[in-house]
């Protein structure tokens, strides 16, 4: 059960951006808020910097072998920041998920 529960709409011209967050039964609720509205806030346009390196990135599937973790593609992926919980995310499997052998798995290069 969620302790606190935030929704924030961002207008950027003719665009909407909607943000759904909870802070857990634990959570501090005013270091939530605050995160929560800080990240509100940082929402950028892209520069010509981030288009450069989303540009080299791609995605690709493969097949998991039964030995495979997130954080083995995690070392060999072309993610900077939080490239464990980004391949979790992109492959439906976070926070704790693991790929099954014979699962069909994104990874970035």
């Amino acid at each position: 059960d969620a302790k606190l529960k935030l929704i924030g709409v961002l207008y950027r011209g003719k665009d909407a951006f909607l943000f759904t967050g909870q802070a857990g039964p634990d959570g501090d609720s005013q270091a939530f808020r605050t995160k929560f509205i800080e990240t509100i806030q940082s929402l950028r346009g892209m520069t010509a910097a981030d288009a450069q390196i989303a540009n080299k990135q791609r995605i690709r599937v493969i097949v998991a072998e039964p030995d495979i973790t997130y954080a083995g593609l995690a070392k060999e992926t072309s993610i900077q920041r939080f490239p464990e919980e980004t391949l979790r995310l992109l492959n439906a499997g976070h926070p704790y998920g693991e790929p099954r052998a014979g699962n069909y798995i994104k990874v970035v290069q």
